[in-house]
Formats: C-alpha cells, sequence, structure tokens
C-alpha cells in the first residue's frame, strides 16, 4: 500500500516518487534502486465528491501520469482513489500467512550473518569503504525485513493496511473528544482510575438526546411500561438470577506480588505475541494457537490452568509464576444499613428490577399479555483490568427492555412493519463455515427459522431502525447469532447488533429470547408466583399430577430438613415424579437428590403420594416467556462517535480541520448563532434570535466573541453542530450547513420555524433556494446528508498529516507575533513573580528530606520496583542483556521524543523513571505494553524499555528524576 497526501487545489499538478522494494519474499535482493513517479494533476475544486458517488464521479478530475522504469519484479497497480485529500496508489501482491513467516525467518537469518560480517570486518580492521558498503547492507536488509514483519502481520491479524491507521485515527477522535469535553477521565486531579469516566457538557448532551429518542422510539412505540428501580440490591436477588454464583471471570495472582490478572486475557495476549511476532513456530503450532483464540471463551478454570502452564505464561509485570485461574465476581459488593448485616450488591444490570416487579407491572397492564416494561439506569461491573476507553467501563448507563409473551404464541402485530427490511446478518452457520455477515430480509430469516419467532425478529429490526437512525453507518451494523455455546442452557435464541469501530466489531446490543428462566428462578427462591392466567371461554378437562408429601412421615424421618424434601418433591417434573412413582411401587424405598439439601435421601412409599387427576380448568396458568433487547448506551454513543468524526482542509488549506457529522436527532447543539463582526445592532438582532430559538425548544449556543467567523465555524463543527446562523444584517441572515457548507438567507422572523422544521423533520422542504434572497442561491442545501449522514470511514485514508506546509510567509508572520507576545508577557510575570519565589524557597534541612536512598540488592534482573519520591511514584527497573540491546536498536527518527538510550542511563543495566505518564498523569503498568517498558491502560500509551513513548497518546518519554549511585547496590534520588 502507498499513499500520500494530496491536497485537491484546482489545476496544481504533485509530482510523486517511491522508492519501491520487491515483497514477493520468493525474489532474491537485488542491487540498485527502482522509483515510480506519478504526476498528479486536480482539475476540480477542492470540495471532494461524497463517498457514496459513483467511482467514475469520484475519480473524474484527476488527471494521472505514470513514469514506470524497467522493473524486474512484477506490480499490479490498482486505481488511484481520492477521498477528502488523499490519493491511494494499492499494489495488489498477495502472499499466503505461512510463506511470509517462512520469509521473514529467512530473512531474519540474512540480517544476522550480515551482522556477523560487519562485527568480522570492523574486528579485522578493515578498509572504511569496505565497512561502510556492508552497513548499507545490513541497512537494506534491516528494511526488506520491517517490510516483511509488517506484511506478516497485517496477514496475522486479518486487519490489513485498513488496520494500520485504526490506532491513529482512535486517537484524534478521542483526543478531540476529550478537548471538546464530551467525556474525561473522572477524578482526574487525583490521576483518575482506570474504566471511570465523566460526561462533560456536550457529551450529557448527546447522551441525553440518544435517550430521548430511545424513549421516542420504543417506549412511546410499544406503549412499554417504565420504571426506575435502586441500583443497591439485596443478595437473595441476585442470588436467586445466578449472579452471585456466575457472573464471574476467570483470575490468576502473581504468586509473589499478589496483582490480579484476568486468565483469558493473559492466554490470548500470548498466542497473538506467538503468532505476530515468533518465526521459529511450526504451522502445526501456529494453528494450535489460532485454535486456542476462537475456543478461548469455552475454555474451564482447569483448562485455561493447563494452557498458561504449557505455555509458561507468566506475569507480565513481573515475570513471577502465576496461581491457578479462579472465579473472580464482577459485582461490586456492599451492606445495607448501619448493622452490616444486610448484604447486597450494585447491580450488574437493570432486568432484575423488572422481573421482581412482574407481578404488580402484570396487574397494571389489566392481566394481558403480552406487554413489556423498560428501564433505564446505571449498571456496575467490576472489571479486573478496564481496556479501551468507554467500551469497557466499571460504571455506565444501560437500556433495557423486557417483552413479556405468551411461550405458545411469540407473534407480534406490528411485525409487518419490519419484515421487508434488509440488512447485514450473520447466522452461526456463516459463522461455523468461516463465511462473513451478508444481507438478508428479515422477513426471510424468520421464515426458515434463522430467527426463532416474530416477536425476536421485530425488536430486531427496530433496533436497526434505532441505530440507524442515531447515524451508525449501516454497512458496519451487523446482527450475529450467538453460537449454540455461546448462549445460557435456558436461552431459545439470541442476537447481538454488533458495531464496527477502530477496536473492531463491537457488542452494543443483546437481543436474546431468555424463556421463562427469570422469572422461574425468582418465583422459586420468593415464592411468590410470577405467572400469567389466560382465561377459557369454557371449562376444559385435562390431567393434572398431584404430588402429595405426607409430611408427618417426612417429619419423623428428616426432622429440620422437613421443609426442603417437601418444596423437592413438589417441584418435580412429571417425568420425573412418575418414575419415581413406579420405582417406589416396586422397590418400596429409593434414593432421591434434594438440590437444596447438596445430598441424596431415601424416600420410603409411605412418604408420599403420586398419582394424575382430570379436572376441569377455567384458566391456563403459565410463566410467561421474555424477549430482551439490552443496551449498552456508552458502546453506542463511542461507536457513533467514531462514525461521525472526519476531516477536512481549511479554508487556506494549511491544516486539517475535525468535524463530528451527528445529525440533529443527537446533536448537543443544534444551532449555534453569531454576529458576523461585533456590532451592537448584528447583537441585538443575534438576542432576538436566542429568544425565538428558546421559545422553540431548540438547543442552541450565542457566540458574541471578535473570533474571526472562520474559526467559529470551526469551533462549532467540531462539536458536532449541524447548522450555523451567521447575523450580518438586521432583516435577514445566513443559515450554514455544516457538511457540505452550503448557505442560504432566512428573514429573522424565520429563523426558529425553519431551523426546527430542519432539526426535528428532517425536512428537505425547509432549506431550498426559495428561501434565498440571493447570496449562494447556487448552492444547494444538503439536508439529505442529514437523513444519512454517515459514510463508511476507511482508516488506510485518515489523513495523519495532520498540518501539511502552508503558506511560509504567513507562518513566519504568526510565529514572530506569537513568540513576540509570549516574551513580553513571560518578562512582566517574572517581574511580578521573582521575590514571592525566592521567599518560597526550600532551606537545606528541608531539601535534605526531598532525597530518597534505595537499596538496589535485591532486585532480580527483568523486574521493576516502584518507590515514592516527593509524592510521585519512581520506576527502578534492573535491564537484561536483552533489554538494553533492545534499548540501543531503535532507529531515533522513528520516535516522538527522540532520545539516546544512553541519555536517559548512567549504568546501562538500571533505568529510573518517574512513574507518570505524560498523557494525563496517569500511572503505567510496568513491563507491559507493545515495547515491553511500560503501558498506561487509561488511553493507551505505549513506552520502550528506556521509557521512552512509542505509541499512544502521550507526547513525552517518561521523565528522568534526578538520581546518582552512592556505590554497586545504593542508589540516592533526588
Amino acid at each position: 500500500m502507498l499513499r500520500v497526501g494530496f491536497e485537491p487545489t484546482p489545476f496544481r499538478t504533485r509530482t510523486l516518487i517511491w522508492r519501491l522494494r520487491p515483497t514477493r519474499p520468493s525474489q532474491q535482493p537485488y542491487s540498485g534502486e527502482r522509483h515510480i513517479k506519478v504526476n498528479i494533476t486536480s482539475t476540480r475544486p477542492s470540495q471532494p465528491y461524497p463517498s457514496e458517488a459513483p467511482e467514475d464521479k469520484r475519480l473524474a478530475g484527476l488527471a494521472c501520469d505514470f513514469s514506470l522504469p524497467s522493473f524486474p519484479h512484477h506490480f499490479q497497480l490498482a486505481t488511484i482513489c481520492h477521498s477528502y485529500a488523499f490519493a491511494r496508489i494499492s499494489s495488489l501482491m498477495a502472499a499466503s500467512e505461512e510463506s511470509l513467516r517462512q520469509a521473514l525467518a529467512e530473512k531474519q537469518s540474512a540480517v544476522e550473518n550480515q551482522g556477523n560480517v560487519v562485527r568480522a570486518l570492523k574486528a579485522s580492521n578493515a578498509a572504511k569503504t569496505e565497512i561502510d558498503a556492508a552497513i548499507e547492507a545490513l541497512s537494506s536488509l534491516k528494511l526488506e525485513k520491517n517490510e516483511l514483519e509488517r506484511q506478516f502481520q497485517a496477514a496475522v491479524t486479518g486487519s490489513g493496511a485498513d488496520g494500520m491507521n485504526r490506532e491513529e485515527f482512535r486517537q484524534a477522535v478521542v483526543n478531540t473528544l476529550e478537548r471538546r469535553l464530551f467525556y474525561i477521565p473522572s477524578f482526574k486531579i487525583y490521576r483518575g482510575v482506570a474504566g471511570l469516566y465523566d460526561y462533560g457538557p456536550p457529551g450529557c448532551a448527546v447522551k441525553s438526546n440518544v435517550l430521548a429518542f430511545w424513549r421516542q422510539h420504543f417506549v412511546l412505540e410499544e406503549n412499554m411500561l417504565e420504571v426506575d428501580c435502586p441500583c443497591v440490591t439485596p443478595e437473595p436477588v441476585l442470588k436467586a438470577s445466578g449472579h452471585v454464583d456466575k457472573f464471574t471471570d476467570l483470575m490468576v495472582k502473581d504468586e509473589k506480588t499478589g496483582n490480579c490478572y484476568r486468565a483469558d486475557h493473559l492466554l490470548k495476549d500470548h498466542c497473538n505475541e506467538k503468532l505476530q511476532k515468533d518465526l521459529s513456530i511450526s504451522a502445526d503450532k501456529a494453528a494450535e494457537f489460532k485454535h486456542v483464540l476462537a475456543t478461548l471463551d469455552d475454555f474451564s478454570a482447569e483448562e485455561l490452568g493447563a494452557k498458561i502452564k504449557e505455555y509458561g505464561i507468566t506475569a507480565p509485570d513481573t515475570k513471577n509464576n502465576l496461581s491457578d485461574p479462579y472465579p473472580f465476581n464482577l459485582m461490586f459488593q456492599t451492606s445495607i444499613g448501619p448493622s452490616g448485616l444486610i448484604p447486597g450488591y450494585m447491580r450488574p444490570e437493570t432486568a432484575q428490577g423488572i422481573f421482581v416487579n412482574f407481578k404488580d407491572l402484570y396487574y397494571y397492564n389489566g392481566n394481558k399479555l403480552p406487554f413489556a416494561a423498560a428501564q433505564i439506569g446505571q449498571a456496575f461491573r467490576n472489571e479486573i483490568s478496564p481496556r479501551q476507553g468507554l467500551l469497557r467501563v466499571r460504571e455506565f448507563t444501560l437500556a433495557e427492555i423486557e417483552h413479556f409473551v405468551d411461550p405458545e404464541d411469540k407473534s407480534h402485530p406490528k411485525y409487518s412493519d419490519v419484515v421487508n427490511l434488509e440488512f447485514l446478518m450473520f447466522p452461526r452457520e456463516e459463522q461455523m463455515s468461516g463465511a462473513s455477515a451478508k444481507q438478508i430480509p428479515l422477513g426471510e430469516a424468520v421464515s426458515r427459522g434463522i430467527v426463532n419467532n416474530q416477536t425476536l425478529g421485530y425488536f430486531i429490526g427496530r433496533v436497526y431502525l434505532f441505530l440507524t437512525s442515531l447515524g451508525i453507518d449501516k454497512d458496519r451494523l451487523r446482527f450475529r447469532q450467538h453460537l449454540a455455546n455461546e448462549m445460557a442452557h435456558y436461552a431459545a435464541d439470541c442476537w447481538d447488533a454488533e458495531i464496527e469501530c477502530s477496536y473492531g466489531w463491537i457488542e452494543c446490543v443483546g437481543i436474546a429470547d431468555r424463556s421463562a428462566y427469570d422469572l422461574r428462578a425468582h418465583s422459586e427462591k420468593s415464592g411468590v408466583p410470577l405467572v400469567a392466567h389466560e382465561k377459557f371461554s369454557e371449562p376444559r378437562e385435562v390431567e393434572k399430577l398431584i404430588i402429595t408429601p405426607v409430611k408427618k412421615e417426612l417429619g419423623l424421618a428428616f426432622k429440620g430438613n422437613q421443609k426442603m424434601v417437601v418444596e423437592a418433591l413438589e417441584a418435580m417434573k412429571e417425568g420425573e415424579a412418575m418414575k419415581l412413582k413406579a420405582d417406589l411401587e416396586s422397590k418400596g424405598e429409593v434414593n432421591f437428590y434434594v438440590r437444596t439439601l447438596g445430598k441424596t435421601v431415601s424416600i420410603k412409599k409411605s412418604m408420599v403420594t403420586i398419582s394424575k387427576e382430570k379436572k376441569k380448568e377455567h384458566q391456563r396458568v403459565f410463566t410467561p416467556s421474555v424477549i430482551e433487547p439490552s443496551f449498552g448506551v456508552g458502546r453506542i454513543i463511542y461507536c457513533l462517535y467514531e462514525h461521525s468524526f472526519y476531516t477536512r482542509p481549511s479554508k487556506a488549506g494549511d491544516e486539517q480541520l475535525n468535524v463530528f457529522r451527528f445529525p440533529p436527532l443527537v446533536a448537543p447543539i443544534k444551532c449555534t448563532v453569531f454576529p458576523l463582526v461585533q456590532n451592537q445592532q448584528y447583537e441585538e438582532v443575534a438576542k432576538v434570535i436566542s429568544k425565538s430559538l428558546t421559545a422553540a425548544g431548540i438547543s442552541h449556543k450565542i457566540d458574541i466573541t471578535g473570533t474571526s467567523i472562520g474559526k467559529r465555524y470551526a469551533r462549532t463543527d467540531e462539536l458536532g453542530v449541524p447548522f450555523a446562523i451567521t447575523v450580518d444584517s438586521t432583516s435577514s441572515v445566513t443559515i450554514r450547513e455544516r457538511d457540505s457548507k452550503g448557505q442560504i438567507r432566512v428573514n429573522v422572523e424565520e429563523v426558529a420555524s425553519v431551523v426546527k422544521e430542519v432539526t426535528e423533520g428532517f425536512s428537505s422542504q425547509a432549506l431550498t433556494p426559495g428561501h434565498d434572497t440571493g447570496v449562494l442561491s447556487h448552492l444547494p442545501a444538503t439536508v439529505e446528508a442529514v437523513k444519512n449522514p454517515t459514510p463508511k470511514i476507511t482508516y488506510d485514508e485518515y489523513n495523519h498529516e495532520r498540518f501539511p506546509p502552508g503558506d511560509p510567509s504567513k507562518r513566519a508572520f504568526a510565529y514572530f507575533v506569537l513568540s513576540g507576545g509570549r516574551f513580553v508577557y513571560a518578562s512582566l510575570i517574572r517581574l511580578l513573580v521573582l521575590k514571592f519565589v525566592l521567599s518560597m524557597s526550600a532551606s537545606k534541612d528541608v531539601l535534605a528530606l526531598a532525597s530518597l536512598e534505595v537499596d538496589l540488592s535485591s532486585i532480580e534482573p527483568g523486574s521493576t520496583v516502584t518507590v515514592k519520591w516527593r509524592g510521585k511514584p519512581v520506576f527502578i527497573k534492573r535491564r537484561t542483556e536483552d533489554d538494553i540491546k533492545l534499548a540501543n536498536s531503535v532507529d531515533l527518527a522513528s520516535l516522538r521524543d527522540p532520545q539516546e538510550d544512553s541519555a536517559r542511563v548512567k549504568n546501562p543495566e538500571w533505568l529510573i523513571v518517574i512513574g507518570v505518564c505524560t498523557h494525563l498523569g496517569c500511572i503505567p503498568l510496568p513491563n507491559a505494553g507493545d515495547y515491553g517498558g511500560w503501558f498506561c491502560p487509561c488511553h493507551g500509551s505505549h513506552y520502550d524499555v528506556s521509557g521512552r513513548i512509542r505509541k499512544g497518546p502521550a507526547p513525552y518519554n517518561l521523565e528522568v528524576p534526578t538520581y546518582s549511585f552512592l556505590e554497586e547496590n545504593k542508589l540516592m534520588v533526588g
């Protein structure tokens, strides 16, 4: 994949030259350079065609001339594609994973051999020209090896070139969201806690809009009963639901330090690392690792422990041995009341509050089925290792629906409304066969039995309409059916609405037919029948099973356990009861297992009577089935952020501007009001418009600052505001649409009604040239973009040349003004505070206390210890020979904050750094991350074994404090 930033300036030609290397591993190294020269001329305006336009339209206006020298290897060049400031040339060179693995091993061997040649020449004091030639050959081999590694990792992970820029794209989104205060880490001034986030003003507005639409789309449309139940839940409720016993992840502990890790994550990371980096593994071993990854969710604690021992997996931080896996309950436990005698938990889901209220809700609904109850609320899960920002957190918002239905009739009266929808579905058969998701009409999926019943299909269709109305790209939304081994034993069918983002396919909505499990469980544990009734028009004669325990006989035999034995006998199903009756009649005494006692007891014929009687019934009593759509609101919102984000060049073309393409339905602010210049009359008009917008219930923001109109547009585009109202007259104003940047003129008194019609009704008639009074009449209003605002993001085309060079004279002037201003300001401040600062200087005895002496003798090679100095953590890492070699082998040109390893250490064996991430002040995890140094889980910054930033948002390397070695095993920090 060859890529170059391309500014679509009209009638401008760019000449692009690349040095090419062969990527087919079967080819031998070649001498000399091979180049490709491409002249690209833009013959169209800078506004690109939308991604949905036909390819010939999108490519029109790019005149391309290729200059290819004679070339010893075959390359096929794909079509040049242009999209939002990028031209892309794809070379289609496919190679199997195994051939790449073999080629990479051969190339590694060649690099090692050439390295030996260089060392031998230096040792023999060979001629400088000969040594230089050998070094150049070694450099070429390393470049070829790096290219093969890139292709190999792309083949293994399946991400290809498209995945290479996912992290960069994600980081641009996250940086914009945090800068504009959509969300930020909670308790940031105290360095935060992983897995906890605060929503800022625009984030709260987006979330509020999403939930308001959820209520409209589901609660109002289906006439659901909404409830609001407590977050603190007594233990018996969650004991009955199974959460106390089964809501767990398997965890392992470092046997020495006690640090905890998710067992499946360690095994998964180990397998991925072996597949991507270990060139020596055989094809059979690679297949084994892939099989482990595919079946990881099915592993028991014993199987996970066996694999961890087999593969020699140790604690990532310390390399110490790990304990056997054991279940860790993910609920936050608490006690209710001052006595501490009533155990409780913070609820892990909102559904249980609905189930325990079924009897009252059923009565409220007139004792009629079907009906649905809904709840929006906070849920809590004590994740072992939260990752992926908003996607995996410890407190989150759920919106859940429990649709109660007769298990013998799961039809739906509104099914015809969605039967003709067609979207990506991923049935279990396609998953098992290795196929991909495909477009399937919903009606066909239900009629063929792919979807279990009409009601489940109806809610799948409604979820699809909900998500796409929010702005989720329908091409990056699929419904995946649970495999048989993923479903609970009681479930009839389960589907997940998965949305693709930079993290991959993320489960955002679960739609499950849970049968009658939950209501039966709570009925059994509480003793309150949670059932429904169907009255017959005429009595029906039915044969009923009658189980009558003889309590006197049971009391004599089991004394205090009598009640549990009676309950077990009465709970028998018909088949089990009739078998017990036959055994008692033939044997007189049989063994009977009582689950609540956890043991087998002896039941005699005199202790129970079992018979069948014919009775007339006037009604049927049954436990309803439940269809449950469960929405992870935070996950949906994060995916919406990614699907709505794009960049475009500024008017001057010297930088890329961020835009969130939110539809008005969810936009945090519907419009902004800008006086064109600071003018009293314009400001009064702006205030009048603001009042009319408020009266119409339209969220807006008025900006009367003196900032240029272009900067104000850019600021609101970055907040996702769909419309901007510019006051440049006292009688009419200009309304600008965010994505097309099209503008129309509207009379002042019509502004509120026009904006309301567009933002609430999505009317394409509201913004038409009919409103125009002559300004920019040739620009159509692209309100169609409001209806379907989200183009498919290709991460490979994401513009990482954030600030291409612009006019040097403009930049020089800006630099001069800013630098001069800063100098003057700093000088004034210095004069004001110098005396105060000097008065605050610490005395010598205080400074002495600021030093810390550390004994290094107990620190093992390869391990890291943490000490506290001046209120900050300090990491002391004893590096191995491999660590030192790795730290010195890094190309400084590839570093964000270039520093030689030798400049960061006084003794190569010891690295001392302050353990505070340079991004937002979090504390990174030692011996972790992609480069073996430190990993900050809050936002994904990776540091190498020299403490240098290698990947993620952190701008600088970890700080090296002042320190000295007092003697061989004594360190003085400070």
